[in-house]
């Protein structure tokens, strides 16, 4: 585990590694470790209720966050969480950012909001070609 400090922020970066039963699919694993809890909260079972009751199922929130990777044909992968997102709609040059962040039983509710809006402005800045 290890920081990374950027203009606005600090990143924890954490590796996790580990080796499957050989008759445990990684699709398996994967699918007990995901969502990740820097991206529902703590406690994430629920959380994740939480955030269900308050969104709904199939609501239009976008994609801003979650995991990116692949899967090899030996049977590994490498898998990143992405916290930050921009996407680009259409031909007319819009761009949608997203950011969020995990709240926890010790968060504090503006430092919370004041982080997430950091994290959106190192993308937004990127865009508009800002220093």
């Amino acid at each position: 585990m290890q920081v990374e400090e950027y203009s606005t922020l600090y990143q924890l970066v954490s590796v996790i590694e580990g080796n499957l039963h050989p008759s445990t699919p990684l699709t398996a694993a994967l699918a007990v470790s995901l969502p990740p809890g820097s991206m529902t909260g703590a406690p994430k079972k629920r959380s994740c209720e939480l955030l269900r009751s308050i969104e709904g199922v199939g609501e239009a929130r976008g994609l801003y966050s979650g995991v990116l990777g692949y899967l090899d044909v030996g049977g590994g992968g490498d898998f990143a969480v992405v916290i930050r997102s921009a996407f680009r709609w259409g031909d007319e040059g819009i761009w949608r950012v997203g950011a969020g962040g995990a709240i926890t039983a010790l968060s504090e509710e503006v430092a919370e909001w004041e982080e997430m809006l950091g994290k959106r402005q190192s993308l937004v800045d990127v865009l508009l070609g800002s220093p």
